[in-house]
């Protein structure tokens, strides 16, 4: 069964749920600005799995403007090698432009993970 986010507090919930158990607020639609603002604020969030749902639904959406938010986390977590990469990934798929080649060449810079520096080098080689 699919499971979503409450966008109060961020517990997962399963689809369908009305209100959630956590903070009993009612679970509703958001609308697109209303979405990408909760994404990046879940960007914030401490716990991973709230962080990587976030960078996957960015990735998915293709948001451009998240570039600067995902360097972000990756360099608040630098511990978390898996989610570094995770967000290279998504980097490298939403687009080729400035603010992509910025953002990899940042994280290739700036991150201490060998691994996430050297799959940010790689994905500027691709493009």
């Amino acid at each position: 069964m699919e499971k979503i986010f409450c966008s109060h507090c961020f517990q997962i919930l399963q689809t369908g749920c009305p209100t959630c158990p956590s903070c009993q607020q009612r679970v509703g639609y958001l609308s697109d600005v209303e979405s990408r603002s909760m994404l990046l604020k879940m960007l914030l969030d401490q716990r991973t799995e709230v962080r990587s749902t976030a960078i996957f639904a960015l990735g998915w959406r293709k948001d451009r403007l998240a570039a600067d938010a995902l360097v972000a986390c990756a360099l608040r977590h630098p511990s978390n090698i898996s989610q570094g990469l995770q967000i290279v990934k998504v980097l490298a798929t939403i687009d080729n432009g400035t603010p992509l080649m910025t953002a990899l060449q940042y994280l290739m810079a700036r991150h201490p993970g060998s691994e996430v520096k050297q799959a940010a080098f790689y994905a500027l080689s691709q493009h």
